[in-house]
């Protein structure tokens, strides 16, 4: 419903952006430093779950994502970021559980999975 809506406004003009761009994400962090994100459930984005656009030292330890009710729903999309650790974590969505554009440095996956019990790694 909220991305038939956000199509509506991008059909009448009044959203410039594409529907990928416009659809909102759970959690976006821009320029953040020193986070700390622990046991929590995200569930069903419209779009990505999370975004870290040029954050340093995060930590995201014991996190369930599930997104699976939008097509093409990402777990995590790093860009430009500087230390950024993901712990004990649990990715089931329809996209690309874990996105870097290459830019962010200093990352480390340990111990995170998908629902066939495969290691998390980054896509880029």
């Amino acid at each position: 419903m909220v991305l038939d809506n956000i199509s509506i406004q991008i059909q009448k003009g009044y959203i410039k952006e594409t529907l990928a761009q416009a659809s909102p994400m759970l959690i976006y962090m821009n320029g953040c430093s020193n986070v700390k994100i622990e046991q929590i459930n995200l569930n069903n984005a419209c779009g990505k779950v999370q975004s870290y656009n040029k954050c340093k030292d995060i930590t995201i330890n014991k996190v369930l994502i599930k997104s699976t009710a939008v097509a093409g729903s990402g777990g995590i999309l790093i860009s430009g970021c500087d230390g950024l650790k993901l712990t004990d974590s649990f990715f089931d969505t329809s996209g690309a559980e874990l996105t870097s554009d290459g830019t962010s440095k200093n990352i480390s996956i340990i111990n995170c999975v998908n629902p066939k019990g495969k290691k998390i790694l980054t896509k880029q």
